[in-house]
């Protein structure tokens, strides 16, 4: 053992590859560390330890929200005129309103990663319903219904704008299941984008599954493994690595596309700079904040997805 450690000491190759290999090891556990703890994070700060606190909470802060809006106004048209000046200033407005901002930006991120893990999750699951192949009459039966039943919805989604789908979802669905359940806004906007993030995806993985050498594949039937442990084994692990660019350029697709859901009144970005526009009677600021915000996660998520592509896809 000895005589093999100084061999890879002497050897400057040898040493640099497993300092690589270290290393992509070290950044696999810290992204993962830090991605989960920001998740958690996220969803208690959005969600609360007890939902019903939570609740309580947000509609407290609805009504302060309401009542610092009515006397902003009041002051605008009643109040001092010096006092109105020095706080009708950009800087003002801007400190004022960022926090509605971050919570705004809370919920963004919780529909797009969300959906995109769901989506993802659901994708492959789809995958290997496409791919297997039964014996059993009744299961292969299943396995096309679930296939044909995806392929149409696919089909569907394509044709209709992701605001008309969030509408037909919260308001045509919440009203014909009015009876049986109520339907909450953040809930319907999720299901949306799981919905098309499920559709993409899985167009992404087909699409790579693709490219793969059939090679590989028959060699791995012929030492006699099974259909599943050559997806999980051969074709997942080869797929995915192709397809990380297309899943991130998807995350940032679900940023945009949450947008869209101020109209069914989830309170993201865009809602939230309709309703500081309406308070401090400033049209362009509100959506030059959220534009930045926008720019600021994308370019985040760009480079992560450098990083990830030169560290672990190109090792």
């Amino acid at each position: 053992m000895n005589n093999f450690i100084n061999f890879i000491n002497k050897n400057s190759f040898l040493k640099n590859i497993f300092q690589k290999e270290n290393n992509i090891k070290i950044f696999k556990i810290i992204t993962l560390s830090i991605s989960s703890i920001f998740l958690i994070w996220l969803h208690f700060s959005v969600f609360g330890w007890h939902f019903s606190t939570k609740t309580k909470n947000q509609i407290d802060n609805q009504i302060k929200t309401l009542e610092g809006e009515s006397e902003t106004r009041l002051k605008r048209v009643f109040g001092n005129n010096k006092d109105i000046l020095s706080k009708n200033t950009t800087w003002y407005q801007i400190k004022e309103t960022f926090p509605s901002y971050l919570e705004g930006l809370k919920t963004t991120l919780i529909l797009a990663i969300d959906s995109l893990i769901i989506g993802f999750l659901l994708a492959t699951l789809y995958i290997l319903i496409k791919n297997s192949q039964s014996n059993n009459k009744i299961i292969s039966n299943i396995n096309k219904g679930i296939t044909y039943f995806l392929d149409t919805l696919f089909f569907i989604l394509k044709g209709i704008p992701v605001a008309a789908q969030a509408m037909l979802v919260f308001y045509g669905i919440g009203y014909l299941c009015k009876d049986l359940f109520e339907i909450k806004r953040l809930y319907a906007g999720l299901f949306v984008l799981v919905i098309n993030s499920l559709a993409n995806i899985t167009v992404i993985l087909m699409q790579n599954i693709k490219f793969l050498d059939k090679g590989q594949i028959e060699a791995a039937h012929s030492l006699g493994m099974k259909k599943k442990q050559v997806f999980f084994s051969i074709v997942f692990p080869q797929t995915l690595k192709r397809s990380v660019p297309f899943i991130v350029q998807q995350f940032i697709t679900n940023i945009k596309d949450s947008s869209f859901f101020a109209i069914i009144g989830i309170t993201e970005l865009s809602w939230q700079a309709q309703s500081n526009m309406g308070s401090t009677f400033n049209p362009i600021l509100p959506f030059v904040m959220i534009s930045f915000f926008y720019l600021s996660i994308i370019s985040i998520a760009n480079l992560l997805n450098k990083i990830f592509n030169k560290n672990i896809i190109y090792k």
